[in-house]
Formats: C-alpha cells, structure tokens, sequence
C-alpha cells in the first residue's frame, strides 16, 4: 500500500509551514514553496504564513530571552562566553530622544553645504 504525500500536503501544508516557521523554518519554508509550485499550495498564502510564523516566532524566542536569559545563563554557565561577546556590541545607555525622532540642522555650514 502506497502512501500518498498529495492529500496531506494539501491538508496540512499551511498548519506545517507555519509551525515550522516559528522554530527556525527556512527549510521547511523552501519545501512549502515547492509544494506551491507543484500546485499543492497557494504561493501567496505560503508567503504570508511564513513571514506571519517568522515574525511571530522570533518575537516569541526575543521575549523569552529578554525575560529568561540571565536565569538560563546561570543556570547553564557553558552559554555565558557567547552571551558576554554579544552583550559587548550593544549600547550600554539609552540613545538621546528628540522630539521627532531625528534632529534638524541649525544652520547650512553645519549640514555639510558649501558656498560657490
């Protein structure tokens, strides 16, 4: 008896992309587009379940570093080399704010302009 791919595939192709998708999934995102191009799956919509998981997922993976990460780190001390030479590339106090985001220049000497 032969099993046949097709039907679960079209069953459960968008369920597998997006789970796969939200641990980690390029490969199984490759995979999905093939079944698409087979004619299993609407590309679209593979499309949009992969960036909706992705984004989902490393949403979901940031907060529980940024929630769980020191008391993982200590749990697993192995981790803290990696987590030391990371941590060393960011700012270590917050970024002045301007109003809108982005400060103007006062003068036209100061925005690099020349006179003739």
């Amino acid at each position: 008896m032969a099993l046949e791919y097709a039907p679960l595939i079209e069953r459960y192709g968008y369920l597998a992309t997006f789970a796969g998708t939200l641990v980690e999934g390029e490969s199984l995102l490759i995979l999905s587009g093939l079944a698409a191009h087979r004619g299993y799956l609407s590309l679209p919509f593979v499309v949009l379940v992969g960036a909706v998981g992705g984004a989902i997922g490393d949403l979901a993976f940031f907060l529980l570093g940024r929630h769980y990460g020191s008391d993982l780190l200590a749990r697993y001390p192995r981790f803290a080399p990696a987590a030391v030479t990371r941590s060393s590339c960011l700012p270590t106090s917050p970024t002045p704010k301007h109003s809108a985001g982005w400060s103007m220049p006062r003068s036209p000497s100061s925005a690099g302009s020349t006179s003739s």
